[in-house]
């Protein structure tokens, strides 16, 4: 019998668990203290999750991934480097440390995986070091993608897996557990952002509108530059939820089926045929390994040529009757329209890595290191003539101000509670430097990119230096009236433009004032910084290069893509041993990394930090899976759980027990 909790009363014998139990502590309260939105409410659910985690130790293998995936408020919060998910991560690791400590020596596993995860780090590390001295991007900047701190929220991804690692290896070595709970994690997450993307459709143009092409983003709003963060996600999750199917109970068999259409579903409302592909790959290589012939000690040599043969056939199939569902739901001119638009984005993405990679600097540091982790954008800005977008909030006597320079379809917005009906009356004060110059506000229906029903209007400013009054009407009997979806109703949201691409212009007390004469506008003076405020920007290439593998070349150099290379294959190695012995779960794990290795071919998916952790954490169960099959003391010691030295005895306790001893 598999027990669900741990023996308590280890962790004060542990030489970490007191000083990163308070340090969890501290942190969190002091981000909740500072959080803009509901902060009781965050911290409530917090509490609970935390009381519930003390007793059921293995919870946090399905609470993380869900958090990971499907808790994402920054478009409303504004907050980037910090999110809801870190928080989960901090009270995970603080009541573990107590509850369940992992003693120093088990922090990283043994043998090849520890290397690999090893020169990871030492990538992470280096490439880090060098975005903090890297002279490129504009001197001043509160845009997160412009500052050398960027190269932190980009190594948060691989942080967080790596402190929730030592965790992982911990309840497998002792309750030999944690591969079903976090296959479960993930279907769960899986199950949230299917919600989510149903609901999202369902607001803007309709569930079951198919030929609508609005891609959804779902919980993932680090697609507001671009990444097709939420089919990645399904594609890797999705693999999870065939394990062991046909030993469950009914209902449940019936549940992952209803969750698989679900999930198929929103892989086919991202309208990206690469997406599509992945899916198939991933799905081909899930039925396969599922039908693979097993040994007791292992799969024969011969059963090599037969695993690849299913492959190549389910492959086929699979492939052939997604073709047939797309075909039936999208229709014919849809789905071939989409096809001749493959073959021109593989020829605008050649000519963009071609591009991109010129901005490069030449030297050997930057061939071997790389030009920073996080410093694409802000060598674009410096070398590329094709891109001007920046913010910062700056003070002038006191008073701030922000200061806006933006592209095209550049847009600095924040969520308002608007509704239909009488107009709203929008003011604010605004200067440039040098004519000519104005500011453009927008007010649409709108939760990422896509917008409708806009209502706006543009300012010339008329002269330079001075700060001039402005003021205009929005129309809002466009909108779409109370509920669209039950409860849910489309998002609003008030943008900020410069109107000339390359003079910045300097914005201060922005307020939209609602026929009631309530103030909507939260921040607007910018004394918090860019705080409730996020952006979008419609042209990708400005901020990421569509290839992974190219961007961590750029990035981290040939040591950086050498070690997330060698990483893959590891765990690619470790899980198929795994899945050779006959265990499911290395099944999942080399679906799900293999339809990532496909996707790094077309999409940048490590600068955003949640869909790393999830990658990271993914390549960890394979890389144990590798310490597993290779170290036979591990082996041995799998269901032996670790237990502290005992404290030396006082004084007088060895008092006490000589008196009990006389007596």
């Amino acid at each position: 019998m598999i027990s669900a909790s741990a023996p308590v009363g280890r962790a004060w014998l542990s030489p970490l668990g007191a000083p990163v139990a308070a340090a969890c502590l501290i942190t969190t309260v002091v981000t909740l203290f500072y959080y803009p939105i509901l902060p009781w409410l965050l911290a409530t659910v917090l509490v609970l999750y935390g009381a519930a985690l003390w007793r059921y130790p293995f919870l946090w293998l399905i609470v993380v991934p869900v958090a990971l995936a499907g808790v994402d408020l920054t478009p409303w919060t504004g907050w980037v480097y910090i999110t809801e998910s870190d928080l989960f991560v901090l009270v995970t690791a603080g009541v573990l440390a107590i509850r369940t400590p992992v003693a120093p020596r088990d922090l990283l596993p043994g043998g090849p995986a520890r290397w690999l995860i090893v020169a990871v780090a030492i990538s992470y590390a280096v490439s880090t070091l060098i975005a903090f001295h890297a002279h490129v991007g504009p001197a001043n900047s509160d845009l997160v993608y412009m500052r050398p701190q960027n190269a932190i929220r980009i190594a948060k991804g691989f942080v967080v897996a790596l402190i929730l690692l030592p965790l992982l290896r911990d309840r497998q070595k002792t309750h030999s557990d944690a591969w079903p709970f976090f296959a479960a994690g993930m279907v769960a997450a899986m199950a949230l952002v299917a919600l989510e993307t149903f609901v999202e459709r369902a607001v803007f143009p309709g569930a079951f509108d198919i030929l609508s092409i609005y891609p959804a983003a779902g919980p993932f709003a680090s697609m507001h530059v671009g990444g097709g963060h939420l089919g990645v996600f399904v594609a890797l999750a999705m693999p999870f939820a065939f394990l062991r199917r046909d030993k469950r109970h009914r209902l449940e068999r019936m549940v992952l089926r209803a969750l698989t259409v679900a999930a198929t579903y929103a892989v086919i409302i991202t309208f990206s045929p690469i997406i599509y592909g992945a899916a198939a790959v991933s799905a081909a290589l899930t039925f396969s390994g599922r039908t693979s012939p097993r040994g007791e000690g292992g799969t024969r040599r011969k059963a090599g040529d037969r695993l690849i043969l299913r492959l190549i056939m389910r492959g086929i199939y699979v492939g052939a009757l997604l073709v047939a569902v797309l075909f039936g739901l999208l229709g014919a001119n849809l789905m071939m329209s989409g096809v001749h638009r493959v073959g021109a984005t593989v020829y605008h993405r050649a000519q963009s890595l071609e591009r991109r990679l010129s901005i490069r600097d030449d030297s050997l540091t930057a061939d071997i290191f790389g030009m920073g982790l996080g410093t694409f954008p802000r060598a674009t800005y410096s070398r590329a003539t094709d891109a001007r977008s920046n913010f910062g909030v700056y003070h002038d006597e006191d008073e701030p101000y922000l200061s806006l320079i933006s592209g095209p379809q550049f847009f600095f917005g924040q969520k308002v509670p608007v509704r239909p009906g009488p107009p709203y009356t929008v003011t604010l004060q605004a200067r440039t430097l040098a004519l000519p110059g104005g500011v453009g506000v927008i007010l649409c229906e709108k939760y990422l990119l896509f917008s409708e029903h806009c209502s706006g209007q543009r300012f010339k400013l008329a002269t330079a230096g001075d700060w001039e009054s402005l003021s205009a009407e929005l129309k809002t009997d466009s909108m779409n009236p109370g509920a669209v979806f039950g409860p849910f109703h489309r998002p609003v949201e008030i943008a900020l433009q410069s109107t000339e691409p390359n003079n910045p212009v300097d914005i201060k007390a922005v307020r939209l004032v609602a026929p009631d004469g309530q103030q909507l506008v939260i921040n607007g003076d910018f004394r918090h910084g860019v705080e409730r405020w996020y952006f979008t920007d419609e042209i990708h290439d400005y901020w990421q290069i569509m290839n992974q593998y190219v961007m961590t070349f750029f990035e981290r150099g040939i040591l950086g893509l050498g070690a997330f290379i060698a990483l893959i294959w590891g765990a690619l190695l470790g899980a198929r041993r795994t899945m050779r012995r006959g265990d499911r779960m290395g099944t999942a794990v080399v679906a799900s990394l293999g339809t990532f290795v496909l996707l790094c071919f077309s999409e940048s998916l490590l600068h955003a930090p949640r869909v790393a952790t999830i990658f990271y954490l993914v390549c960890f169960v394979g890389l144990l899976m590798l310490e597993q099959g290779t170290n036979r003391e591990y082996l041995n010691q799998m269901r032996r759980p670790w237990t502290p030295r005992r404290a030396p005895a006082s004084v007088t306790d060895i008092a006490s027990r000589r008196d009990a001893e006389t007596a």
